[in-house]
């Protein structure tokens, strides 16, 4: 793992890594280049799916749990 061969990372707070993570954010995506057009008109799609039912949309905790729930209940299957 690089923060183990990096200590100093270790000793940033956690403002000082999230900072860190994003500057190597946009270092990264400016070395990638510009999207295709054809993520862009998904994205833009996405978006206004969102938009038009955000009810439907689940938060990241939602997904980890019903995540869970299924890993569970997969377990279950297999005994």
């Amino acid at each position: 793992m690089i923060l183990e061969t990096i200590p100093a990372i270790q000793a940033l707070s956690v403002e000082e890594k999230l900072l860190l993570a994003g500057e190597i954010w946009r270092e990264a995506s400016a070395a990638v280049g510009p999207i295709s057009s054809e993520t862009a008109a998904l994205l833009d799609e996405r978006i206004a799916a969102y938009r038009d039912r955000p009810q439907d949309v689940l938060t990241t905790e939602q997904v980890t749990e019903n995540l869970r729930h299924l890993k569970e209940r997969l377990v279950v299957r297999q005994k």
